[in-house]
């Protein structure tokens, strides 16, 4: 079983960085300090700064999390084959209300798939 759930949606340009964007550069997860005339700032999650200059930058291929459409996260579930379907409403009943009162990085969207089935 896969859980899926539906982040929010951005309402932003999507052709720029702009401070504060969470941006993947190089497969690195940074987070975007300054953006200056030469120069961009970037944070690493381990707070570690580094600069990159704009011309390098400019031949990069940049994924901008914050200003992309609605994306998903995927979590696996491992379940018994004779669980009943009650048990898996009732799951999904609880993660729906989770993500209500958590809503900053999830909407209360969740979709159900059969991932693999092992015998």
């Amino acid at each position: 079983m896969m859980w899926v759930c539906t982040s929010h949606e951005s309402k932003h340009s999507e052709s720029s960085i702009f401070k504060g964007d969470r941006i993947f550069l190089d497969s690195m997860s940074v987070v975007v300090k300054a953006v200056d005339l030469l120069q961009t700032t970037f944070t690493r999650w381990d707070g570690q700064l580094f600069y990159v200059p704009n011309a390098i930058l400019a031949t990069k291929m940049i994924y901008n999390c914050r200003r992309s459409p609605p994306q998903m996260e995927v979590f696996e579930v491992d379940m018994a084959m004779d669980t009943p379907n009650y048990m898996l409403s009732e799951l999904r009943a609880g993660l729906v209300r989770y993500l209500e009162v958590e809503n900053r990085f999830f909407l209360p969207n969740l979709d159900i798939m059969v991932y693999k089935i092992e015998v």
